[in-house]
């Protein structure tokens, strides 16, 4: 048994909280995760049911929320359901031009609902105020 499979084991059995990401059933890579899931871990398949599993609050309220602009609004939304995006799939679930993603990001960014890192956007997990 691979040694992140004994630690999950071991984390099951004093009680803790195992999650694992699910992969592609076809990919023998993703047996192990895929293994725990069937075992009784909690699959993460989106970041925000994650963020609330762990009590934590992602701090956008729909009161928050009410501030943004419908372009703005599709940004949230694409990151919140898909998780982590690129400038170029934000494009292209949106329907948006990369150069005008780009300048909604920038003030989502400056208003505090998104951060941004290695290339990819994610829903912040501050307010924006």
């Amino acid at each position: 048994m691979a040694g992140s499979l004994i630690t999950a084991e071991d984390a099951a059995i004093e009680g803790r909280d195992v999650y694992a990401v699910p992969g592609e059933i076809t990919n023998p890579n993703c047996a192990g995760s895929n293994k725990l899931i069937q075992d009784g871990a909690t699959g993460i398949y989106n970041i925000e049911d994650f963020v609330r599993d762990l009590g934590l609050d992602s701090g956008l309220s729909k009161e928050a929320l009410k501030n943004l602009g419908a372009d703005e609004l599709k940004i949230i939304d694409s990151v919140r359901i898909h998780g982590e995006l690129t400038t170029e799939e934000l494009s292209a679930y949106t329907g948006m031009s990369p150069e005008y993603v780009n300048a909604l990001i920038t003030m989502l960014e400056i208003k505090g609902y998104v951060q941004t890192g290695m290339g990819r956007v994610f829903v912040s997990t501050l307010d924006g105020v």
